[in-house]
């Protein structure tokens, strides 16, 4: 057994709260953390109940140091001892790390928002640029293939800018049933090219996948991972662009 140096009493409170602290942070807790596993062994605890017993501002019953010693694993002994300098740096760094974690995530979390929103924003300032082109010109030629390259490249984020068509006096729901028809008529190319399939390719393919086509050609709302597959489709592009186009020459105007 390794040895532990005993303090005097005199010193016992200050070093108590200074390894309970210690403990607490070794393992990953917060005051508030520590109270409620306290108070679920039955004490009446609180943060503040941890703050003072770490700052030796309060009498601390036995029954109290056992039921610490068992939540942090920490022998009762040990919480009798100053503790060295190296163990104070250990639980430092062990701390440093988790915080420095954390900000990683962070970070992370930030950068990916950041993201989503400069492909918002990159899609809304092409949309903007290919309707004032178009009100410019009046030429619907060149507003089409913008817009299905647009769509080429962003997918269904365009139909998601709705500052963009608000501004151009496009009414919202246009937007959606054009979506909607370009959907349908996705899944109804997607549906006849089955016909045209030999009954052993059939077989292999999903019922699942071919009802859910049916479902959408026939105008259904289609799940979202029907929704995502069709759109992938150069058919849904083309035919999206064209209704966007329709829409944008039908409110646009020099």
């Amino acid at each position: 057994m390794p040895h532990v140096e005993v303090l005097p009493i005199a010193d016992v409170p200050r070093a108590f709260g200074a390894r309970l602290r210690l403990a607490r942070q070794e393992a990953g807790l917060s005051q508030d953390g520590l109270a409620k596993a306290m108070a679920e062994c039955g004490f009446n605890w609180r943060q503040t109940t941890v703050a003072k017993t770490e700052a030796a501002d309060r009498p601390v019953l036995f029954a109290e140091v056992v039921a610490l010693s068992r939540i942090l694993k920490t022998g009762i002994d040990e919480f009798l001892s100053e503790g060295t300098p190296l163990d104070s740096l250990l639980v430092e760094l062990q701390r440093a790390v988790m915080d420095r974690e954390k900000d990683v995530h962070n970070a992370e979390q930030r950068m990916h928002i950041a993201r989503w929103n400069l492909h918002n924003t990159e899609v809304g300032l092409r949309l903007a640029q290919a309707f004032h082109a178009y009100r410019r010109d009046s030429d619907s030629g060149p507003l089409r293939a913008d817009i299905e390259l647009i769509l080429e490249q962003y997918g269904e984020s365009v139909t998601r800018a709705y500052g963009v068509f608000e501004a151009a006096m496009i009414p919202i729901p246009r937007v959606v049933d054009a979506e909607a028809k370009a959907l349908q008529e996705a899944a109804r190319v997607e549906l006849a090219q089955y016909d045209r399939m030999s009954e052993s390719d059939m077989e292999s393919e999903s019922g699942e996948w071919l009802l859910a086509l049916a479902s959408a050609a026939e105008g259904n709302k289609p799940a979202a991972a029907v929704s995502d597959q069709l759109s992938l489709g150069n058919g849904y592009r083309v035919h999206l662009a064209e209704l966007l186009t329709d829409l944008v020459v039908e409110y646009v105007h020099a």
